[in-house]
């Protein structure tokens, strides 16, 4: 007579802390009544997908979409930064539009103020990505988006940025020398390349000669690889 279900989190560092996580339950909401309580101490909202994974899947469901937006607000800082318009300006007409989105609201104004505090690790969200496409696979379905999102999540691990905040995703967007401020480092990312011409991504894909990043500056590092991050010019 005993029940497990799976009840990934949403809601980040700060969630936690207030105890105001988002739950995605993967079971029914008779089947956890007995411990409802003990789930209400450290949530404000639950969601019940009535079947065992549901959550997991749901939660991967979220974190697609999360890096697809945080994808699009570094594209969008880095296209207003270049032009030279003012980048907060900018971020009040996604706030104010159809352009904007969570993590635009709250990442994107600690990417502009060089705050890559963790309340998300890089890492962290990699592995989900990596989950999600997995899945995607086992479904025989294509992510675009994820997997993009999941090349510049995995660039920037390799270049000493795992423990940072997801935001610091906007940093592969800058040069070398601010980039290098924040502590990355993109000569590991050579050393990677030099290590054979198969770079495996921890997706499980293999991108093979032709593994090509974005993020909007051409640049070819050799062997097919062709990255879009303007520090390497």
């Amino acid at each position: 007579d005993k029940h497990a279900f799976d009840c990934p989190v949403t809601g980040g560092e700060q969630g936690a802390i207030d105890g105001t996580l988002t739950l995605i339950v993967g079971a029914a909401e008779k089947d956890v009544e007995g411990v409802l309580p003990v789930l209400e101490s450290f949530s404000s909202r639950r969601f019940y997908f009535d079947q065992p994974g549901g959550g997991q899947t749901a939660k991967l469901c979220n974190q697609v979409s999360l890096v697809s937006c945080m994808v699009g607000y570094a594209d969008a800082l880095a296209l207003a930064q270049q032009s030279g318009i003012d980048p907060e300006l900018m971020l009040e007409v996604l706030a104010n539009g159809t352009g904007g989105s969570g993590a635009s609201r709250t990442l994107a104004p600690k990417s502009l103020a060089g705050d890559y505090k963790p309340g998300f690790l890089v890492e962290h969200l990699r592995k989900d990505v990596a989950l999600a496409l997995r899945r995607s696979e086992d479904l025989d379905i294509t992510l675009p988006g994820a997997e993009t999102a999941f090349t510049l999540l995995d660039m920037l691990c390799q270049i000493g940025g795992s423990r940072m905040g997801t935001q610091a995703l906007t940093l592969l967007y800058q040069e070398e020398e601010t980039c290098k401020a924040a502590g990355l480092d993109w000569s590991l990312l050579d050393q990677g390349e030099d290590e054979g011409d198969g770079h495996e991504c921890s997706c499980g894909h293999d991108h093979g000669d032709g593994h090509e990043c974005c993020g909007g500056h051409h640049h070819d590092h050799g062997d097919g690889h062709e990255c879009h991050c303007h520090h390497h010019e």
